[in-house]
């Protein structure tokens, strides 16, 4: 489990007792984490809030994007009154990707349209501390090769993840140390203490940087549910077609 009992201390972000409890008992999930803790003799350590109160935390990245969205919202604003008192409908005003959603759903009478937050990716989870989702969608990838000592080539190459931005292209939670060689069309070749561990033919799972251009590489999905594939979903955007 998340929890290692055998262990002095597990450091985790958030708090397993964030909100009130009325029972600790066992057979309920928080009462057996503290239960195991307790028997192993291991402390839980819960960062969240530390992290919220810093100058540079959670709460302090959120309130700069609100400052840095404040002038947009003004200026959108005024133009949607001018145009209103010109005599031009103003049905409905569309505010805030993922970056900026958080702003502005707290604003009355605007809609929202967020994307990535749907599948989330590395970068955003990196850039956007204060917006806590989860991965929802992995890329499979295998080691074909092991060209160096430390080194693994894996078949995820530019047709299987984005590269339009610098590296990170892909984020390895078992290979949190990974640092890219080179990357080409068909394969990535990256760096890492743990590369022994990883003969040829072992699978690893890579979190895209930029999930959104990643996706339209692939014509479909594999939707995983308690381990099993459970359904193929077929992206539409890999079909694109402009019509004339």
């Amino acid at each position: 489990g998340l929890v290692q009992p055998q262990v002095r201390a597990n450091l985790t972000h958030h708090p397993l007792l964030l909100r009130g409890v009325t029972t600790i008992a066992e057979s309920t999930y928080k009462g057996n984490v503290l239960a195991t803790l307790v028997r192993g003799g291991s402390a839980l350590i819960a960062a969240h809030t530390n992290a919220d109160v810093v100058t540079t935390g959670t709460s302090a990245v959120l309130a700069d994007r609100i400052a840095a969205a404040a002038e947009g919202i003004a200026r959108v604003d005024a133009l949607a009154a001018t145009l209103r008192a010109g005599g031009l409908p103003v049905p409905r005003l569309v505010w805030g990707g993922t970056p900026t959603f958080p702003v502005h759903a707290r604003r009355p009478g605007v809609e929202c349209s967020p994307g990535t937050c749907v599948l989330w990716d590395a970068g955003y989870a990196r850039n956007i501390p204060d917006l806590e989702f989860l991965h929802a969608a992995v890329l499979l990838t295998r080691v074909i090769s092991r060209p160096g000592p430390g080194r693994l080539c894996l078949d995820l190459g530019h047709k299987a993840v984005a590269s339009e931005m610098p590296h990170p292209r892909v984020v390895f939670p078992e290979l949190p140390d990974a640092r890219p060689v080179t990357h080409s069309e068909e394969h990535l070749v990256v760096e890492t203490a743990a590369a022994d561990h990883f003969p040829v033919g072992s699978v690893l799972y890579g979190i895209p940087w930029h999930i959104c251009p990643t996706v339209a590489l692939h014509d479909r999905v594999l939707v995983v549910r308690e381990g099993h594939v459970a359904e193929t979903w077929t992206v539409t955007a890999r079909a694109r077609r402009l019509g004339v």
